[in-house]
């Protein structure tokens, strides 16, 4: 169900990606299998509407927690349900005595709009570097 949810959202922009279900089950399966997972699910009349989900990850003699996925249905977006997926997120990490929440999006407008409401910032002491790597066809 949370595949499903998952690739239909993911296809549209802003992100235009396309995900093979089988490939999607096994994102989700890894990231709930880990270590420190917590996630946060909404059901509307038995359907699931929307999902957030990551791990905590001890560091430094304390912990924080990596937001992997965060998911709307395009018919729940901008009605506040990503927002009280967050909250309640929080209120779960409080308890578990995380202290700060990260997360790594696409530079895009909406997305990141989304986030500063929800009092996520731009970490101006962080870096976030990538390579890719091409497959070798030997």
């Amino acid at each position: 169900v949370a595949a499903k949810l998952y690739i239909t959202v993911f296809s549209h922009p802003p992100w235009e990606e396309y995900w093979d279900h089988n490939v999607a089950c096994q994102r989700l399966a890894h990231i709930a299998n880990c270590p420190g997972f917590h996630g946060i699910s909404i059901w509307i009349e038995r359907k699931l509407i929307g999902f957030c989900m990551g791990n905590i990850e001890p560091f430094n003699n304390t912990s924080y927690f990596y937001l992997k996925e965060v998911c709307v249905s395009h018919k729940y977006q901008n009605q506040g349900i990503g927002s009280i997926m967050l909250d309640e997120l929080v209120n779960t990490l409080q308890k578990a005595q995380v202290d700060s929440i990260y997360l790594i999006t696409q530079r895009q407008d909406q997305l990141e709009h989304f986030y500063k409401k929800n009092g996520f910032k731009l970490d101006t002491d962080l870096l976030l570097l990538s390579k890719t790597i091409r497959l070798r066809n030997d």
